[in-house]
């Protein structure tokens, strides 16, 4: 909407008019809300401002930009000043106007704002941001930096910046993958499930609990998936192989591997990685196949064997004909050739493992997850009720992003993160998350 006649509004432009403008956004907001409409949000840029763009603390900052060092002396003397903006329309700022910005005390007024009400600043200044940040120290609070290009964000109290980050195979394909960075040394590697990517709900939705928590995520595209080059096919072995890249690239950065998270193929892939390398102290398989011979019939027909022997490759269809992927036989053998009992058995004791499967699961049984139980030796069981294979609702992403983050912070947590730190003092904590921010902020940007 315009809050003044810079475009179809009536009234009188004021250039210091916050309060009316104010005004203005609660007639907009009391006229919706009698239409019966909910107001999820408000957006402002500069000077409007609960998603904050780019707007300033310091109300005095910016005026003798555009009016001269001397318009304190000159508006007194003629009541007004005239300039001209940015887009060459003539404004007059008046004494009264210019008055009621700077008595405008947004640190006061911040205070003031109700804790439940969720916050979101996007910066481009480093000082404004700063101050912005102290001020609203509320709950909920979210924001994004921009530096010379380079994005962070926040969210409860948690900086987060994502890059991308490409790794190469050992076959020389590159995979891609997005680095959501807390700054913290430990690092959970998520794995996505068979003609699926780095994307999904269930990644998407791991990666805002567990950097919420202060942990970093890195999530990928196998080879011949999504962003990543290669050809797509069902082969367990070469994205463990993928997966062995990623791990390598991130201990070559100096990173702890946290944890290895992976979901239905992908819950395969991390533990056929520790039954070969022993070098993740925690896995969680959420519905990983345990027989691997099961679902193939079901997918590729009764007869898929003696048909593979005859062509040596059988093309899957959709509903519409069309051919969206194609198993050779060599894929197949690997697959019906691969032992989840005898892997799971290489498994060093060490290594803990959580599994996490639904009982109404009607791609992979949750009979699968009971088989893992008996050879697994370090152990953990947990089956949810009523989610389906892709945990296809909020309420279920929840539940399980609820019961990952829980068991690998049993872990991460004995080594608290600078965020961690309790202080019964709320004036010293206050004053230790600030420098604790500011800290964060300025490693993560020199970080390489």
């Amino acid at each position: 909407m315009d809050l003044h006649p810079r475009r179809e509004s009536e009234g009188t432009f004021e250039f210091g008019s916050y309060s009316k403008e104010a005004d203005d956004l609660h007639s907009v907001v009391m006229y919706f809300s009698g239409l019966k409409q909910v107001i999820g949000g408000i957006l402002g840029h500069g000077k409007a401002t609960v998603v904050s763009i780019s707007a300033h603390y310091y109300m005095d900052k910016g005026i003798e930009e555009v009016l001269g060092k001397d318009y304190m002396e000159r508006i007194k003397e003629k009541g007004f000043l005239d300039f001209i903006g940015g887009d060459g329309t003539q404004y007059r700022v008046t004494e009264e106007s210019l008055m009621e910005r700077l008595g405008t005390d947004m640190h006061a007024l911040c205070l003031s704002i109700a804790p439940d009400c969720s916050l979101g600043f996007y910066q481009k200044i480093l000082g404004d941001f700063l101050v912005l940040i102290s001020a609203y120290h509320i709950t909920g609070l979210h924001y994004h930096l921009s530096l010379n290009g380079r994005s962070f964000a926040q969210s409860s109290s948690v900086i987060v910046e994502e890059q991308t980050v490409i790794v190469k195979n050992k076959y020389g394909e590159n995979l891609v993958g997005v680095l959501h960075e807390t700054g913290s040394t430990k690092i959970v590697i998520l794995c996505h499930g068979f003609r699926s990517s780095k994307d999904t709900p269930i990644n998407t939705n791991l990666v805002e609990a567990l950097t919420k928590q202060g942990i970093s995520v890195f999530r990928f595209d196998f080879s011949g998936t999504g962003k990543s080059e290669g050809t797509q096919h069902d082969e367990y072995i070469k994205e463990a192989d993928d997966l062995r890249s990623v791990v390598l690239h991130f201990i070559g950065m100096k990173r702890v591997i946290d944890a290895l998270v992976g979901h239905s193929k992908g819950g395969n892939v991390v533990l056929i990685y520790a039954s070969k390398y022993h070098d993740v102290a925690t896995l969680v398989n959420v519905s990983g196949r345990y027989n691997m011979e099961g679902g193939i019939a079901k997918r590729l027909g009764e007869n898929y064997k003696e048909r593979i022997e005859q062509d040596g490759f059988i093309d899957v269809e959709d509903k519409k004909g069309n051919c969206f992927f194609s198993f050779t036989a060599e894929s197949l053998m690997e697959r019906l050739a691969i032992d989840m009992g005898a892997l799971c058995l290489s498994i060093g004791k060490d290594c803990r493992v959580l599994t996490v499967h639904s009982a109404a699961d009607k791609i992979v049984p949750v009979e699968d997850a009971y088989e893992f139980a008996k050879v697994i030796v370090n152990h953990k069981l947990q089956v949810v009720e009523r989610a389906d294979h892709g945990y296809n609702n909020d309420k279920h992403l929840s539940e399980l992003a609820e019961i990952v983050v829980g068991y690998i912070n049993e872990l991460f947590m004995q080594t608290p993160s600078p965020l961690q730190i309790v202080v019964a003092s709320p004036n010293k904590l206050f004053i230790i998350e600030g420098l604790v921010l500011i800290l964060r902020i300025f490693l993560m940007y020199y970080r390489r």
